[in-house]
């Protein structure tokens, strides 16, 4: 399956339409990911990140400590990464994901972009569910999960775990 595809997701409400190319990162992305980085607010970062602390290397393909990883990336026509996902295997069927939109450009559909692309990617994987650790207090992130399709449980009083099925996921996909 190409990791990459051009994307032009229907303009939200309010939002003007925006075109990005969703890619694999590579070892030769990090000054756009360290450019990607000084972008985020310290809000956004600690929702992410549950810390107001982000390393570029964090961003950058390679393997973690539960197997392999693939990071991808909504890129502009000028080369600014908009957007990351990162999908770790965290076992032969299921996948953890990672989300996190510049600052500047959320509420664009670039989230949800990359969340679909993430999705195909991870059937392609033979990954059947995937599932991603969110605060309770980034409605953002819970309301563009809920209408993906993920269901919810509480983690602990400050962690919900979003969940889906791939196979319930497809038809979902296009938005």
């Amino acid at each position: 399956m190409s990791l990459a595809c051009p994307i032009v997701p229907p303009p939200l409400a309010g939002a003007e339409p925006h075109r990005f190319l969703i890619r694999a990162l590579s070892t030769r992305d990090a000054a756009a990911c360290a450019v990607f980085t000084a972008h985020l607010d310290r809000a956004d970062i600690r929702l992410r990140f549950g810390t107001s602390h982000c390393a570029t290397a964090y961003f950058l393909p390679g393997r973690d400590g539960t197997g392999e990883r693939v990071t991808l990336a909504a890129i502009d026509s000028a080369e600014t990464i908009l957007g990351i996902l990162t999908l770790s295997h965290v076992s032969t069927n299921t996948g953890e994901i990672a989300l996190i939109v510049r600052s500047d450009q959320q509420r664009r559909g670039i989230g949800r972009a990359l969340l679909a692309h993430a999705c195909a990617v991870a059937r392609g994987d033979g990954l059947r569910e995937l599932f991603g650790y969110v605060l309770a207090e980034n409605t953002p992130m819970l309301r563009l999960a809920r209408r993906a399709g993920f269901a919810f449980s509480r983690w602990d009083e400050f962690l919900v775990e979003a969940r889906v099925t791939l196979s319930q996921h497809a038809s979902r996909d296009a938005g």
